[in-house]
């Protein structure tokens, strides 16, 4: 196989790599997707103690910060600060008036959904 996927023996931590049973938890895509994003070498990985491990960094690169839709109202506050955390990484930076409308629109669906 290529040199993407090579294999290596390093301790059980990974820093900020994922096995895929936590990245399909990271990213909502299924593991199959997982193992052809990794075959067609869209998806780097390397593999530690006879598992996968790819990025949290290559995850977002090819699939963008996982969405918090269905679970949003029922998320955990830890759930909801990760999300938002990586989506502000994803997004481009902002000019002050674009930043403007982005907070104007979050403030207001707070509002909206603060009351309930």
């Amino acid at each position: 196989m290529a040199e993407r996927n090579r294999t290596i023996l390093v301790g059980r931590e990974g820093g900020d790599h994922l096995d895929l049973t936590q990245a399909v938890i990271y990213t909502g895509v299924s593991r199959v997707t997982l193992m052809r994003r990794i075959a067609d070498g869209k998806l780097p990985s390397q593999i530690v103690n006879g598992k996968h491990r790819v990025s949290t960094g290559d995850l977002d690169a090819l699939f963008g910060p996982a969405p918090v839709l269905a679970g949003a109202r029922t998320a955990d506050d830890a759930t909801l600060r990760l999300w938002a955390k990586r989506v502000a990484e994803a997004a481009p930076p902002l000019r002050p008036e674009q930043r403007d409308v982005v907070l104007s629109a979050l403030a207001d669906a707070l509002v909206v959904t603060g009351g309930e």
